[in-house]
């Protein structure tokens, strides 16, 4: 039971989060903490991110 409390919670905070920041660039915050997303010099955008939770390449 308090598993799955706490699995409710982490999945409605990260939604309220994508709500209030926006989903493009929580995901993409997300994905840069995690090492899986590196962004270079010249990209003057957050890019839309399909994400594949069991991928384990880094794009």
């Amino acid at each position: 039971m308090v598993m799955y409390l706490l699995r409710w919670l982490k999945f409605n905070l990260l939604r309220l989060h994508d709500a209030i920041i926006g989903p493009n660039q929580a995901v993409a915050a997300r994905l840069k903490r995690m090492g899986r997303l590196e962004i270079g010099d010249h990209s003057y955008a957050i890019p839309t991110i399909k994400f594949y939770e069991h991928d384990n390449t880094k794009a």
